[in-house]
């Protein structure tokens, strides 16, 4: 019993195309094995929250150690400032601290603001690379999509073009063992039919032209057919 792939090719001439569509699968090409690494989006708009949001903290803070400041400046001796705690603890400070509290307000209220501008502009820095990743994933995706159209396209057109050069072939094999037959038959044909003449001539002695007749139309003396007379 003949299997399905060399049935093509002894009857419809299919030969290697057939062979190469039947057992050969379009190789498509996968650019999964390297993927896009970037950091995933909750955790990325989750860090720069958390900076934003300890700006927000510290400008705060730098407000209150600003405003407290400016309360003992403008209460009390000028030279000690007394300032009384929720639990009866009081705290004495000098100019000179008040000076350094300041700058540490001022420290942090720079420090808040630094940590909200750069967690808003890498914010918006991590959306724009987002967006051209994606977009570079889609044009990728689609010149993936294109080459794998493409080398189908040519694979199918290959195929084809052989499957008609090898039917082109058989064609004319067929046509030359068709002429062979021909000629041969023929042959045979003339080589029965001299065979058959040479048969009929030989079963027949008397005819014209046969073996021991005296040549055609000959009579003897008298009208008689016969033997030709004796030489003199």
């Amino acid at each position: 019993m003949k299997s399905i792939s060399e049935e093509p090719e002894r009857v419809s001439g299919w030969g290697l195309a057939g062979r190469v569509c039947a057992t050969q699968r379009p190789r498509v090409l996968n650019l999964a094995a390297a993927p896009l690494r970037v950091t995933p989006r909750a955790a990325r708009r989750e860090e720069f929250d958390v900076m934003i949001l300890l700006g927000i903290i510290l400008i705060l803070l730098a407000a209150l150690l600003g405003l407290g400041g400016l309360w003992l400046t403008t209460s009390g001796d000028h030279t000690r400032f007394t300032v009384s705690g929720p639990l009866g603890m009081s705290v004495e400070m000098s100019p000179a601290a008040l000076l350094i509290l300041g700058m540490v307000a001022m420290g942090l209220l720079w420090a808040g603001w630094w940590l909200i501008k750069y967690g808003t502009v890498r914010g918006l820095s991590r959306r724009r690379e987002r967006k051209d990743l994606e977009r570079e994933r889609r044009e990728q995706e689609r010149a993936l999509a294109e080459t794998n159209a493409k080398l189908g396209r040519d694979r199918e057109s290959a195929a084809e073009a052989e499957r008609r050069r090898e039917e082109e072939r058989v064609r004319e094999a067929r046509l030359r063992v068709e002429a062979d037959r021909r000629r041969e038959a023929g042959r045979e044909d003339e080589v029965r039919r001299l065979a058959a003449d040479r048969d009929a001539a030989v079963r027949d002695p008397g005819q014209p032209g046969g073996p021991g007749s005296a040549g055609p139309g000959w009579t003897g003396p008298g009208g008689d057919s016969g033997a030709p007379p004796p030489r003199p």
